[in-house]
């Protein structure tokens, strides 16, 4: 069986509402026809409730309907916001987490709040979401503005840190900054965009 851990999709939007490329994700019919397309059995389907960079928001109650039209092939996540209830570094997320994972969803994701990796409000969500026992999806970014993720530094420092921090909670990584890190060929130019070549391990590895 193949499962892809990483697919988006949304109900039908205006022809309009489009990336600033032009693109749009897929409805989930649509989805489907690329799964089949492309022999996957089946999929881990995430939303995006952080409004940075994004040209729609795609709550978990939107993934929990699409999933459920398509039950055999789509896994649903939820995604929630670390700025969500309180914006506070003490908001108390276990009862919406909770609520998430019981009504089916096996994932966060895909998580690209732009605000540091290591900023306080993520790490009481970080707390709570290892608490809770579900895995997390991250995205990083190399930036404040302009794009979209949890903002690193060069080296993923914070990374480094986020790990040390809750070494209980599964984190499945996402986005150029950190596949370059991948390998030692990476350096301060090119560390926003994707590694090319064969890979020496380097800093993930590490």
């Amino acid at each position: 069986m193949l499962i892809d851990i990483h697919v988006h999709s949304c109900h039908w939007r205006h022809e309009k509402i489009r990336r600033r490329n032009g693109t749009h994700y897929p409805t989930p019919q649509t989805l489907i026809e690329m799964m089949d397309a492309h022999g996957i059995d089946k999929a881990l389907c995430m939303g995006v409730v952080s409004p940075a960079y994004r040209y729609t928001l795609v709550p978990p109650e939107e993934v929990l309907a699409i999933c459920a039209e398509f039950p055999d092939r789509l896994i649903p996540t939820c995604n929630v916001d670390p700025r969500w209830l309180d914006h506070a570094a003490t908001s108390d997320f276990h009862g919406l987490l909770e609520a998430y994972k019981e009504m089916g969803c096996r994932s966060i994701g895909e998580y690209l709040p732009n605000i540091p990796l290591d900023d306080p409000l993520n790490l009481n969500l970080f707390r709570q979401v290892e608490e809770v026992g579900l895995p997390l999806t991250f995205h990083l970014a190399h930036k404040m503005g302009g794009t979209y993720g949890c903002i690193e530094l060069f080296g993923l420092p914070r990374l480094e840190r986020v790990l040390e921090m809750f070494p209980k909670l599964v984190f499945l990584a996402h986005s150029q900054v950190f596949w370059s890190h991948i390998g030692t060929d990476v350096n301060e130019t090119n560390w926003a965009s994707y590694p090319k070549g064969p890979v020496t391990p380097g800093r993930v590895v590490e």
